[in-house]
């Protein structure tokens, strides 16, 4: 449960903005948010994202006993980002991890999801995704712990990144949610007893209770970041003419996610879908895979 430091979290919110989404009726679906990055000398900022990742790359893939290890062994700011980029896959066509780095992020910043379980640190191989959901976070709302258990899905055509993010939670909330709630072992929990040791016992006892997955609030965030050549037409996130397009392009974009027949399997399970558009997802895929190679020793 690492927190994300301050330097990055002002970065991100000052890259990554918050489109207020209003009058729109979720129907068959819980709700969502769109998200825009901001613009700059008139140039949609998605070539900093890049940046923005792999800052963050290190408080996605380890976990809070390992940060402590290392301050203690004084290791180097090097030595984090290699151990943390050797447990994630290597971007080919697909962003690899990348895409839920961007879910972690966005759920750290907007919603004060925390993570859970560093899910890349129990892999068997870096070449293979991780099992399950692509975030395991949790809220403590109204008094009771939220599980967040998030899928990201980073494609260039949103019709196909829908469809392949209902395939995939379809088959999560039938078959594998289980399976999800049962790794979650009180050795693998992130939150650290130096960090908050209530807080710990608490997940530590819900967890520990095996509870009827009907009683327990569980949110699943869906995050589609996918192609919108248009964004090259603006300079502007507050401009008027922006707005006006994004809001009937976010519509449009939800009207198809209502469209799909997306079962609850559990009844206290909320869906949460983000949408982030890339003005052009092959540039900003082409960069994160530089990127990666030259991180990597």
């Amino acid at each position: 449960m690492t927190n994300l430091p301050s330097d990055i979290t002002e970065r991100a919110k000052n890259l990554i903005f918050k489109f207020e989404f209003g009058g729109f009726d979720f129907k068959n679906i819980d709700g969502g948010q769109p998200y825009t990055l901001n613009y700059e000398q008139k140039k949609y900022r998605q070539d900093e994202l890049v940046s923005l990742l792999f800052s963050a790359l290190p408080y996605f893939a380890l976990t809070e006993a390992e940060y402590s290890e290392f301050h203690e062994l004084k290791k180097s700011p090097s030595y984090y980002d290699q151990t943390a980029i050797n447990r994630i896959v290597k971007p080919g066509k697909k962003a690899g991890d990348y895409g839920e780095i961007i879910l972690f992020l966005l759920l750290e910043l907007f919603y004060g999801s925390k993570k859970l379980v560093t899910k890349v640190f129990y892999k068997t191989s870096n070449s293979l995704p991780v099992f399950g959901s692509d975030a395991t976070h949790f809220t403590k709302e109204d008094g009771k712990i939220t599980l967040w258990f998030g899928e990201s899905k980073f494609y260039q055509n949103f019709t196909d990144a829908l469809d392949a993010a209902f395939e995939s939670i379809d088959g999560f909330l039938k078959t594998k949610i289980k399976g999800e709630v049962e790794f979650l072992t009180p050795s693998r929990v992130e939150i650290n007893k130096n960090t908050d040791k209530d807080l710990r016992d608490e997940v530590i006892k819900l967890i520990d209770g095996k509870p009827s997955l009907d009683d327990v609030p569980i949110k699943v965030p869906v995050l589609i970041t996918y192609e919108l050549a248009e964004l090259k037409n603006f300079d502007d996130v507050a401009g008027s003419h922006f707005i006006e397009k994004m809001k009937a392009e976010f519509e449009s974009r939800y009207q198809q996610i209502q469209s799909k027949n997306w079962q609850k399997q559990y009844k206290n399970v909320t869906f949460v879908f983000l949408l982030l558009p890339i003005q052009d997802v092959s540039v900003l895929k082409d960069l994160i895979r530089k990127k990666d190679e030259g991180t990597r020793i």
